[in-house]
């Protein structure tokens, strides 16, 4: 989820949650009863011995680890934990870790009391590659990992192609809007959402070059005040399909309340945006595979997952109203962008009508994983 340098950010017995402003103690429960063995390893190697040595997982979130972002992570651990060790896991979970040098402190602690994996939903970067750097035996799985010519060597992290997800909700939404207007309701204004208001704009301009992107900025991941007056205003302003990326479902809330169309986020959601829910990205099937794949590998004796790892974007079915024109133009878009790098492909004219990408040649893929502070032509509300 998935974040990008964010500015802020059940299990019976095996699990216990701790906020962050408490010491990690060692208090963890453990699954299966544990006898003594070597806790030693090199880099990115683990136990071989599960059997007898349950596996100990530090789980840090940005939140209370209830909100629908955290949510995710959770589940998509603890359904990851129950294949690789199915009895033999202790999982600590630290809530409301904060984004600064406390969270460089908090899995560096974690490490120390005994932790062999740290993961983390906050996308710490730096803050996270401090502290892994100092425990080379131990695993950091994290959130779209960064800066990329930094990463510690025990770093597994991961990203969805979050800039293809909404490029091809883009191509929906051009198709499905009367106005020619959608709505895109920010978190913060960051090089993340630069990167999903952008894919959004793009895709919808692929179907419809009239197609507007209107953009507000509410400074939360988490607001419901802020997230509903935003979502009226920009429908008050004319958009017909509107999205965002926050961490409740006041965004379909709204959409369904005016009757315009919307996407879910994280998780299917057409429960709560009725029949104008077009579909979601399901960011937990990446989750749940890349910390898979950690875990059978550490299990395993030796962890070779790359330090960066992108999975395609998994999306929801269609709702019950979209279109057949609009399933057909997803459907083609998707084959044809499915795993492209470079992705974004010339001419790109940016908000103030300068060619920044020429015809015949390609944005790097590393302006939209982290470095794009520039909006494309048809944002409007870009600072």
């Amino acid at each position: 989820m998935l974040r990008m340098q964010d500015p802020a950010r059940t299990h019976g017995s095996r699990r216990k949650r701790l906020p962050a402003a408490l010491a990690l103690a060692s208090t963890l429960l453990a699954a299966a009863a544990a006898c003594g063995g070597d806790e030693g390893g090199s880099p990115r190697s683990g136990n071989t011995d599960a059997e007898v040595d349950p596996i100990k997982v530090s789980l840090l979130y940005y939140g209370n680890g209830e909100n629908e972002y955290d949510l995710l992570w959770k589940n998509g651990a603890i359904a990851a934990l129950d294949k690789a060790y199915p009895d033999a896991y202790e999982l600590q979970e630290v809530t409301d870790v904060p984004f600064d040098e406390q969270m460089t402190q908090i899995i560096d602690q974690a490490f120390t009391q005994g932790a062999d994996i740290v993961i983390e939903d906050i996308g710490g970067g730096e803050l996270t590659n401090a502290a892994c750097a100092k425990h080379p035996e131990g695993i950091c799985i994290a959130n779209h990992p960064q800066p990329e010519d930094a990463l510690p060597e025990n770093m597994a992290g991961f990203i969805p192609r979050i800039w293809e997800m909404y490029y091809l909700q883009g191509v929906l939404a051009g198709s499905l809007t009367e106005s020619n207007e959608i709505g895109w309701i920010a978190p913060f204004d960051v090089n993340f959402d630069t990167t999903y208001t952008n894919s959004l704009a793009l895709g919808c301009q692929s179907v419809n070059p009239d197609c507007v992107l209107r953009r507000t900025v509410i400074n939360s991941f988490l607001d419901p005040a802020a997230a509903r007056a935003a979502g009226k205003a920009l429908i008050n302003e004319g958009v017909d399909v509107l999205a965002g990326f926050q961490d409740d479902t006041t965004v379909q809330t709204v959409a369904k309340e005016n009757d315009v169309w919307t996407f879910g986020l994280y998780r299917p959601m057409q429960d709560v945006a009725g029949d104008k829910y077009i579909t979601a990205g399901l960011f937990q099937p990446n989750i749940e595979e890349h910390i898979t794949t950690v875990l059978e590998q550490y299990r395993d004796g030796e962890v070779t997952i790359e330090p960066i790892t992108l999975y395609d974007p998994v999306f929801d079915e269609f709702g019950p109203n979209v279109t057949e024109e609009a399933k057909k133009a997803f459907e083609a878009a998707q084959q044809e962008v499915s795993g492209r790098s470079p992705f974004f492909q010339g001419p790109i004219y940016d908000s103030d009508g300068k060619l920044r990408v020429k015809e015949g040649e390609s944005l790097p893929d590393s302006v939209p994983y982290a470095q794009w502070d520039w909006f494309v032509e048809g944002v409007e509300g870009a600072n």
